[in-house]
């Protein structure tokens, strides 16, 4: 939205600022939020397109830059690679040069990934036992045989499955909201594995003024072309 009014010590932002970011309750015509949680939108997108960006966007920079730190030649699961982190997740791949592995749940959406996004690996996020065949298809034709980065929001038998094509040491990021596994599960069956639940809400909650930081981050990776 337009900035139409800022409180006393607000220094970032002034009125007739285009701005995008977290803003509770904001569909309405004006909304108050936490100056910290705006930036200003990036200018080759529209207030709809912005609107997009912040959660999503975030989210991946938390998972695949700060902690998972992925790089050109990690083989990457990407579940529910149709979402909107899923999408965010994919274009991060892409641009540092990751493989990328993915589910989604129809196949509608698994043409998506083929044809649209030049998902080379994709398989069911329906079926556990047929994502487990295909993913041991998949690996076969490739150089070491292993994943090297999950980013997970599945349940059931989707965690052991997916922990179990890991390579040594990898890291796995858990972005589910229930009956997800704890650290000390995790270890007992990949006492190598980094294992991190990321949950952005809670992170700003946390600080607002990190997430600040992160929206302008985005915006300028917007401004660069590595997010689109």
């Amino acid at each position: 939205g337009t900035v139409v009014s800022v409180g006393a010590g607000v220094t970032h932002l002034s009125v007739g600022d285009d701005v995008y970011g977290v803003a509770p309750g904001c569909l309405r015509t004006y909304v108050a939020t936490d100056a910290h949680l705006m930036a200003i939108k990036p200018v080759t997108m529209s207030f709809e397109q912005a609107a997009a960006l912040p959660v999503v966007f975030v989210t991946v920079q938390v998972a695949f830059r700060e902690l998972a730190k992925v790089t050109k030649g990690d083989k990457v699961l990407v579940h529910v690679a149709t979402g909107g982190v899923g999408l965010a997740a994919l274009q991060y791949c892409q641009q540092v040069g990751a493989t990328v592995f993915a589910t989604a749940g129809s196949e509608a959406k698994r043409d998506y990934l083929r044809q649209t996004c030049g998902v080379q690996y994709v398989t069911t996020s329906r079926d556990a036992k047929q994502f487990k065949e295909d993913m041991l298809s998949f690996l076969g034709g490739a150089s070491s045989g292993k994943i090297d980065v999950v980013l997970n929001s599945l349940i059931d038998d989707y965690i052991p499955f997916s922990l179990d094509l890991m390579a040594p040491n990898g890291r796995f990021m858990e972005l589910g909201k229930r009956e997800t596994w704890t650290k000390d599960k995790v270890a007992e069956k990949r006492p190598d594995v980094m294992y991190e639940l990321i949950a952005v809400d809670h992170m700003i909650e946390e600080s607002s003024q990190w997430f600040g930081s992160m929206l302008d981050r985005v915006r300028d990776l917007v401004g660069q072309g590595q997010i689109r």
